[in-house]
């Protein structure tokens, strides 16, 4: 799990109505340019330009260094369909603007191929198995150690259904602004029970592995209509200058792409890095 918090990167995003915040993280699908950051179509949707915090090592200190990526250097690569809020950027232009900064070594740490689960995968899961999210919510992370915030949750529908009808599955957990494009992770720690000569012995859970099941794009949200009354019942609202209105509660169930999605991307990052290789 913590190779997983040194994965994601907090997005900043600035558009025209303002300033906003996201999650991104890491995938790499191999070979010599097969890193990408992968996050959701809406996130950079209508970007001016794009802030990164990564780390980078540098004579054995951490380094925290902000990238920024105008729009000329937005060569972001969204999901053929259309419907799946997806999209990635090949890791080749984020290391060639660390590089001019002084940083030729960059390498960050990455979610691998391997690590992303198959929708068959997803039959060994049931709701209520656990799972945890890493992102940004709110904007919310430590910025000394530039680090990201954990949440625990659970899955609360059946993981290896197409959640009415399309590639993904809901979570019972928090998420709020800035948490879109969080990748969705469970433990996968092998753990047994086994008994022998009356010994009983547990799988260590620290010798297991992380595999992602989604990225989370989008927060179910409870509509409620609230009438303010004054506090003079016999003033009207409109006298007093109340309005009546809707409230956006938050229900704490977020929408999650199955991360096989993303594997879906590994031919069209590794055919653009090609053409971009002199």
């Amino acid at each position: 799990s913590d190779d997983l918090a040194t994965s994601t990167v907090r997005l900043e995003v600035c558009r025209r109505s303002g300033t906003y915040s996201g999650t991104g993280f890491f995938v790499d699908f191999g070979g010599e340019d097969g890193l990408a950051l992968v996050t959701n179509k809406h996130v950079v949707e209508g970007a001016i330009w794009i802030e990164l915090l990564v780390t980078v090592v540098a004579e054995g200190r951490e380094n925290h260094v902000k990238v920024k990526l105008s729009h000329e250097d937005f060569h972001w690569l969204g999901h053929p369909e259309l419907e799946v809020d997806l999209c990635c950027l090949s890791g080749r232009y984020i290391r060639e603007k660390i590089a001019s900064m002084g940083y030729a070594s960059w390498c960050p740490r990455s979610i691998a191929e391997n690590e992303i689960l198959e929708q068959s995968d997803l039959e060994k899961y049931s709701p209520l198995d656990d799972l945890f999210m890493i992102g940004y919510p709110d904007a919310i992370h430590d910025i000394v150690n530039n680090q990201p915030i954990f949440r625990h949750g659970v899955f609360a529908t059946i993981p290896n259904l197409d959640f009415n009808g399309m590639p993904e599955f809901l979570a019972d957990v928090s998420v709020f602004g800035g948490s879109s494009g969080s990748p969705v992770g469970v433990l996968d720690c092998g753990t047994s029970f086994c008994v022998e000569r009356r010994t009983l012995s547990v799988t260590d859970k620290h010798h297991g592995n992380v595999r992602l099941a989604g990225v989370a794009y989008e927060a179910c949200i409870h509509m409620s209509k609230v009438e303010v009354k004054p506090a003079n019942s016999m003033d009207s609202a409109k006298e007093v200058g109340c309005e009546s209105g809707v409230v956006r509660i938050p229900n704490h169930l977020a929408a999650v792409i199955k991360a096989y999605k993303i594997l879906d991307f590994k031919d069209m990052v590794l055919s653009q890095n090609a053409r971009k290789r002199p």
